[in-house]
């Protein structure tokens, strides 16, 4: 029974410690500067980042207070410190590589070389991936040269897989909140008590800073969140992993983690095929593609949180040996992804432009440069010159651009150019294009949405719909 207990006062005290501290930390990242920077890719609402450094401490606070309870975890816990000295300098490292990022910026190559060197150090302290399960064949051993790269190739793809789903309000908050929980049950269930304490205790913080950063959100995790929960659950999965002797072992974390890992796989294949470097940003994001069929931002989340949820019972199942969950979980999950498939055209990402659709774009390009001289055109007011260059843009790409008020819904078949604290821009394009043109001509129009942000009026909160240019 004080085993429960103990696990129960870790979620608990985790939860409270970061409802307590997020206030404090969103107050001192405004007065630091540690704020979202303007991005012509992303919703911009100059919200505080590094809500993650609330996280980590609720997380490591409540760990380091289960110490001090005299019973059989605590035991644990002191006898396990080379796990949790691993786990906690893992995350620790990647959290403050995350603060620097969110504070001055770090650039992608130093980001890749720090999460390598921690992979590196935890293989040579031992913690790795020694064995991978394969049909039919079970868990296979692998030969050291490959447990060196795997484990390097793990803790580096789950890190950035958790880093890059960081898009929308709470989306990476409440995926890694799910993850969590099922590697605690999963160590749990393998008679191991001493991650999930740590698991819940970073549950529990999760749950805490939920409260502020789920839609409408008041800070962001940043990247030093993101970073730190990617290489946490990393480094979880993979001390999970050394505890299990079944065969389906390595499958556990890679159905808990089945979401990022998707995405992120989706990302890299997408981004190779179009000839883009794999660390440049793009706009078809699952959550991206969501919220371009009109889903606001809390119902985005709402429905990955789905997904997490049945990849998490499909990962519990397969430790219990439970066919009933699994195939349950596994047939929904099918179910929904096939579905997502066909209706947010994921299938779409091999589909190159048309030779029409490069002229578009050209054409487009080429105008978004000699917008520069437009938008300092001072034979007209900066307004006119704005509104001039949107109305090009839009003809060019062949599009309507409509500015509505940042709280208003969704422009139905309308896809997310730009919003701020100011209005939110949408463009409706005329013709059914392929999601390479759709994507390169929204990123020009942000571009240009977010230059004319500072000086197009504010929209008030019960504005109408405002087209700035006609349909071509």
């Amino acid at each position: 029974m004080w085993d429960k207990k103990t696990y129960v006062v870790c979620f608990v005290g985790a939860f409270i410690v970061a409802s307590m501290l997020v206030p404090g930390v969103e107050r001192l990242a405004r007065r630091l500067g540690i704020v979202e920077k303007p991005n012509p890719r992303r919703v911009a609402r100059q919200l505080p980042l590094a809500g993650g450094v609330a996280v980590i401490i609720a997380m490591w606070v409540t760990i380091l207070g289960a110490t001090f309870r005299e019973n059989r975890i605590s035991e644990l816990l002191l006898e396990n410190t080379a796990d949790l000295r691993a786990l906690f300098l893992a995350g620790l490292a990647a959290g403050l590589l995350g603060l620097y990022d969110d504070w001055r910026g770090a650039g992608a190559k130093l980001k890749l070389t720090v999460q390598l060197l921690v992979g590196l150090a935890l293989y040579v302290a031992g913690t790795k991936i020694d064995a991978l399960t394969v049909p039919v064949m079970g868990s296979v051993p692998l030969p050291e040269w490959l447990v060196f790269v795997v484990t390097l190739l793990w803790v580096a793809g789950i890190t950035n897989a958790v880093n890059l789903i960081d898009g929308i309000d709470g989306l990476a908050a409440g995926v890694a909140l799910f993850a969590a929980l099922a590697t605690g049950v999963v160590a749990a269930a393998a008679g191991d008590a001493f991650l999930p304490v740590t698991m819940l205790a970073l549950a529990g913080a999760l749950l805490g800073f939920l409260r502020w950063n789920f839609h409408p959100a008041r800070i962001f995790l940043g990247d030093t969140g993101s970073l730190f929960l990617g290489m946490t659950l990393a480094v979880a999965s993979m001390q999970t992993h050394a505890k299990h002797t079944i065969a389906v072992s390595m499958l556990v974390p890679i159905a808990i983690l089945g979401y990022p890992i998707v995405d992120t796989l989706a990302a890299i294949v997408r981004r190779r095929l179009r000839g883009r470097p794999i660390f440049s940003g793009d706009r078809q994001h699952i959550h991206h593609q969501l919220l371009a069929r009109g889903l606001s931002a809390g119902s985005a989340a709402t429905a990955i949180y789905a997904i997490s949820l049945l990849l998490a019972i499909a990962a519990i199942g397969l430790v219990l040996d439970s066919p009933f969950a699994i195939a349950g979980a596994l047939t929904a999950a099918a179910f929904a992804s096939v579905v997502g498939v066909k209706r947010l055209g994921l299938l779409d990402i091999a589909r190159r432009a048309t030779k029409e659709e490069r002229r578009r774009l050209a054409r487009l390009r080429a105008y978004a440069a000699y917008a520069e001289h437009v938008l300092d055109d001072t034979s007209r007011s900066p307004l006119q010159a704005l509104e001039a260059a949107l109305a090009q843009a839009a003809l060019e790409a062949d599009t309507t651009i409509v500015r509505v008020a940042p709280d208003a819904a969704a422009v139905p078949g309308a896809e997310l150019v730009y919003a701020d604290e100011r209005a939110t821009v949408f463009a409706v394009f005329q013709a059914p294009y392929s999601a390479i043109y759709r994507e390169e001509a929204i990123a020009v129009l942000a571009g240009l949405s977010f230059r004319a942000s500072a000086h197009l009026p504010a929209l008030g909160s019960h504005a109408p719909t405002q087209p700035s240019a006609a349909p071509a």
